[in-house]
């Protein structure tokens, strides 16, 4: 039986760029379908009835007809605009970073769930918090990597695969996770990594979000997790994520910027 010439999906919208002189081409991640790159006809004419619903950074509802090189967008309703996001830089920086690393690390139509939830999840996280931004992104970035099957290994030195115990502990990107004392002298690309950076590590791998946002932390772990992070996706990505010079730039601006234009 040959495939449904229309179907049903839910999805988010991350990223738009112009087709022609009226069209869209987008890059959404869809609950059932994965990432898919999909057409919007008369997406950029001022009277588009689809124009407000598939904004980047949007979960819309979405009605998609098989085409012979892009499938086209024919019905969209938004289900959550994220205005707090796209109201505030520093969510929106943060959101913008996340959106790059899921749309980095998930190749086109292969069916993901559990990255859809875990993406929406970190939006949505972002769009009611003020002051946890560096949880969620630690939080997003660990279970993003995971879900895509690049978990780094926190519990046994990467090495020897002994269990990592009390004392010293390092870190090696290019090895995928910790390593112990006893085998630093055979890495080059090591780190320190602090007991306490390793247990928030660990527990987010093993939490909910919810969860993970009752931790406390300060401004020296918080920094130690970035640079850490940064590292690790670096390595893993083979270049850096292109927005990140974007947040830091935002970092350097203060707590609270809003770009609201009302």
């Amino acid at each position: 039986m040959s495939a449904p010439r229309t179907y049903n999906t839910e999805g988010l919208v991350l990223r738009s760029y112009p087709l022609g002189e009226t069209d869209r081409i987008l890059t959404i991640f869809s609950k059932t379908s994965g990432k898919l790159r999909v057409s919007a006809r008369g997406l950029r004419k001022p009277k588009s009835k689809l124009a407000g619903h598939l904004e980047p950074l949007t979960c819309a509802y979405l009605t998609i007809s098989r085409g012979r090189t892009l499938d086209i967008v024919t019905g969209a309703e938004s289900k959550e605009s994220f205005s707090s996001i796209k109201e505030n830089l520093h969510k929106l920086s943060s959101a913008i970073y996340l959106t790059e690393l899921v749309d980095t690390i998930n190749p086109l139509e292969s069916p993901n769930p559990y990255g859809y939830f875990i993406y929406l999840e970190g939006l949505q996280a972002l769009e009611k918090e003020s002051s946890n931004t560096q949880l969620i992104v630690r939080y997003m970035e660990l279970h993003l990597l995971i879900q895509a099957g690049y978990s780094p290994e926190l519990h046994q030195c990467t090495e020897c695969q002994d269990n990592i115990i009390e004392g010293n502990h390092y870190f090696d990107s290019s090895h995928g996770g910790v390593i112990c004392e006893r085998c630093i002298n055979h890495q080059t690309n090591f780190r320190p990594i602090s007991v306490a950076a390793l247990k928030v590590l660990r527990f987010f791998a093993k939490s909910t979000l919810k969860e993970s946002l009752s931790l406390k932390t300060d401004e020296p772990l918080e920094f130690e997790l970035r640079s850490l992070m940064d590292a690790y996706i670096r390595y893993t990505l083979d270049r850096e994520v292109l927005s990140k010079s974007f947040i830091r730039s935002v970092s350097e601006l203060g707590e609270t910027v809003n770009i609201s234009t009302t």
